[in-house]
């Protein structure tokens, strides 16, 4: 019976290794070699950002709140809560985005980023808004016009 119960254990250890190093691989995410779509690529890239570089990121690319994409007016009204989001944290490293998506061109979207922009003391702001003035579009040099006066700029 003893060498019975010896057998049994010295057959079970390897098995609970093995099932222990499957549990371990499983919880630090490993996927066996299953590959990727790029979608959920990007969104694991996502999830992995921190608040202000997901923001930054959804300036080209907005997200619902499960982090998947958002397209059509959905994806307007985001973009422009992001941008309300990315004023009230006040880090200049969103001037240069905000630019950015302000030279794009797109409706709504580009004046909100002219807007924004107005909330943001720094040199490459004001030079942006100031080129914005003599801009072709209304819309784009009364938003110039209403940022540049939020941070009381003069003409030199």
């Amino acid at each position: 019976m003893d060498l019975l119960c010896t057998a049994a254990i010295i057959l079970a250890i390897p098995m609970l290794v093995i099932i222990w190093m499957f549990y371990m691989m499983m919880s630090i995410g490993t996927d066996f070699g299953i590959e990727k779509t790029p979608e959920e690529e990007e969104k694991e890239k996502y999830e992995q950002m921190d608040e202000f570089d997901q923001l930054i990121s959804e300036l080209n690319d907005p997200r619902d709140f499960l982090g998947d994409p958002e397209s059509g007016m959905d994806a307007v009204r985001r973009i422009d809560e992001v941008i309300e989001k990315l004023v009230e944290i006040g880090d200049m490293r969103a001037v240069e985005p905000l630019i950015i998506l302000a030279k794009k061109r797109e409706p709504f979207s580009s004046e909100s980023a002219i807007e924004a922009l107005g909330n943001f003391d720094d040199k490459r702001s004001i030079d942006y808004l100031v080129k914005s003035l003599k801009d072709k579009d209304r819309d784009i040099r009364t938003a110039a016009v209403e940022a540049l006066e939020k941070l009381d700029w003069e003409p030199e």
